[in-house]
């Protein structure tokens, strides 16, 4: 339970708190990972290695991470400024540039490493070990170095210069004792300097600005740190991230409280959680936001605190089965709150769901990302024929969707299938859609199959061979409460016919290829994949 305005002045400027905490003798191993890698925000959009404009790039860089830092922290459609001023939000291109200077000093490609000029390696990592871990290990790596290069030189034999170039090599080569991580990396103390551009041209730079919160605030201009020559950022990025994370500030914490409503709703009372402005739309109930904002600030920003408000209030434990027809005809799309709405789960909830009902999920922590097993077929329209891809193993493949790899061109079919989050662009509200092809992948996809399977072979070792108690339990695992008798006598049917059938097309076990086919329909209900 991360306090929220922690996590968002980590994600901003996480680099820059934890070398003054270094600096101060206050810092801890863990502390700087956590801060450091929080800044892999800087890091995850699109990255072009071979653009027709290098300078066009960065600032189509720069764009990306004040879009998404925008959208996601304070609700304002930045990116409309760009070109020319807002053509709805009083926010002008001044303004956008203005708030871009808070991020010109981020090193963008790694200049740093390839001496500057250039694209740069395009890979910023910084090591998740105190600065002075690192030049502790880096020293005692050298004198390492030197002591086995002069052992090399007073080799007297070919034997014996044989063995000390396998030291020397074998220390050469020799990684840290602590690992990387992308994260956000500065030039030093200062930053380049921010002009508006002319209809976003950076080849038409006209006046220079300098960091600055939007005028129509109507706040003073930011004053910003002085650094020595020796410091590792300009510090910007702090100023930005207090100003955003400040309990004074009109959106920040609006814009989260939303978030965690449309969480549990489905629809946040802004329906347009990216966008708080004009082009979006005006909040059902603003003085419950307004509520539920000053809740989590006076309860420090404690996100679980705001997650337990909200699901102990009586507008959340409404039932979705609730019919009457005098509210439904004055408010059908339940704006008012009178029911609970029945949507389905996000994609990644689907996957889980199957997991933990086949009894498969391998919750272990942490640990690097997860790649699930793709068909040849996907691999050789998106993905030069799987070149970078290697299959996790086989317990790997059964953890949380949340440790599956992402890759914008190369998406996960299954999940693709439910409306998973496009890649290329911050998107506060996913698309619902209900077509044909996912009720075939829900069905036939491979991963499906095994996980109705793992369920069917579950209910045997979990119920015995009683078929009674088998559906019974199926229902308890899956939808959480008993069948009726007409659902058991349905599925009893059910089952007799796929054993026939079975049978009939010469299955090896058709009881097997029964109660395979009951266990996918039962992970196919709505009950299972909506939430009420």
């Amino acid at each position: 339970d991360k306090p929220y305005d922690q996590f968002v002045r980590e994600q901003l400027a996480g680099d820059e708190y934890a070398e003054e905490a270094a600096a101060r003798g206050v810092a801890t191993t863990e502390s700087w990972s956590d801060a450091v890698t929080a800044t892999g925000f800087f890091r995850l959009h699109v990255w072009d290695d071979e653009p027709d404009s290098t300078v066009a790039a960065e600032y189509d860089d720069l764009d990306d991470v004040m879009v998404t830092t925008g959208a996601a922290f304070l609700g304002l459609t930045l990116g409309c400024a760009r070109c020319h001023d807002h053509k709805f939000d009083p926010l002008s291109q001044a303004d956008y540039y203005s708030m871009l200077g808070f991020f010109r000093g981020v090193d963008p490609y790694g200049q740093h490493k390839t001496g500057g000029g250039g694209r740069g390696t395009g890979k910023i990592e910084r090591a998740l070990a105190l600065p002075a871990d690192v030049r502790a290990w880096e020293s005692a790596k050298r004198e390492r170095v030197r002591v086995a290069e002069a052992a090399l030189a007073r080799a007297a034999d070919a034997a014996g210069k044989a063995r000390c170039e396998m030291d020397l090599k074998r220390v050469r080569d020799e990684g840290p004792p602590f690992d990387f991580a992308l994260a956000a990396v500065e030039n030093g103390p200062a930053a380049k300097p921010t002009h508006v551009l002319s209809r976003g041209d950076p080849n038409s730079p006209r006046a220079e600005v300098v960091p600055a919160f939007p005028s129509v605030l109507g706040l003073p201009t930011p004053e910003l740190p002085r650094r020595a020559p020796d410091a590792a950022s300009t510090g910007r990025r702090r100023v930005l991230a207090e100003w955003v994370a400040n309990p004074s500030n009109p959106l920040t914490a609006r814009v989260i409280a939303n978030r965690v409503w449309q969480h549990h709703f489905g629809t946040g009372i802004v329906a347009t959680p990216d966008d708080f402005g004009r082009t979006g739309l005006a909040p059902t109930h603003p003085e419950l936001l307004d509520y539920l904002a000053s809740e989590l600030v006076a309860d420090g920003w404690s996100l679980k605190r705001l997650h337990r408000l909200v699901l102990t209030s009586a507008a959340y434990r409404m039932s979705s089965s609730t019919l009457n027809p005098a509210s439904l005809a004055a408010d059908p799309g339940n704006q008012w709150l009178w029911r609970q709405t029945l949507r389905r789960v996000e994609a990644e909830a689907v996957r889980d769901t199957m997991l933990s009902v086949s009894g498969e999920m391998n919750l272990r922590e942490g640990g690097p990302s997860v790649y699930p097993t793709l068909s040849s077929e996907v691999h050789g329209t998106q993905d030069s024929a799987g070149k970078g891809w290697a299959d996790s193993d086989a317990p790997g493949q059964l953890r949380r969707s949340v440790y599956l790899v992402v890759k914008r061109g190369l998406k996960v079919p299954f999940l693709e299938s439910l409306d998973f989050a496009n890649c290329t662009s911050p998107v506060g509200a996913r698309p619902m859609t209900t077509t044909a092809p996912q009720a075939l992948m829900l069905l036939n996809d491979a991963f499906v199959q095994q996980r109705g399977a793992a369920f069917a072979a579950r209910l045997a070792r979990e119920a015995g061979a009683d078929p009674e108690a088998r559906i019974r339990r199926a229902f308890a695992l899956a939808v959480q409460r008993s069948p009726t008798g007409r659902e058991i006598q349905s599925t009893r049917r059910f089952l007799d016919e796929q054993e026939t059938r079975a049978r009939s097309e010469g299955a090896a076990d058709p009881v097997a290829v029964a109660w395979n086919g009951f266990a996918r329909a039962l992970l196919n209900l709505n009950e299972t994949l909506h939430a009420d």
